[in-house]
């Protein structure tokens, strides 16, 4: 019997862990201005728990790879309605184009926020995240 309980205590400590969906959207343009060369879109719903790392990444494009953490803003019970995400973008060399302000990217659940918009060397990066929880 104790052997029972102590596995639903573990099992009961997993149900307290909120799972993240993010819909994310990458554009990436190559090119930009009059001559347009190159529109590449992926567009992904991902789930993840606070901390998981996600990597996304286009063929011959960007990568995208972050990881959520919960923020308190206000006083509340539960997961937070806030998430900080943490996290870089590469060019298709894997160099890395920019890094992911932590102080700005914070993403208010069931909202949809543009974490980038970089434009310049003949290219266009936009990244869109939209946040639900589970």
């Amino acid at each position: 019997m104790k052997k029972l309980a102590t596995l639903f205590c573990f099992l009961w400590s997993f149900s307290a862990y909120a799972i993240i969906n993010f819909s994310v959207s990458i554009v990436y343009e190559l090119g930009t201005g009059e001559n347009m060369v190159l529109r590449s879109e992926l567009h992904s719903i991902e789930q993840a728990f606070e901390g998981k790392k996600i990597l996304l990444k286009m063929q011959e494009g960007v990568s995208f790879s972050f990881f959520p953490k919960f923020i308190k803003l206000e006083e509340t019970q539960g997961p937070s309605a806030h998430i900080k995400l943490n996290g870089e973008v590469f060019d298709y060399q894997n160099r890395l184009i920019q890094a992911l302000e932590p102080d700005n990217d914070i993403v208010k659940i069931g909202e949809s926020k543009e974490v980038l918009n970089l434009l310049g060397e003949g290219r266009r990066v936009e990244i869109q995240v939209q946040v639900d929880i589970e």
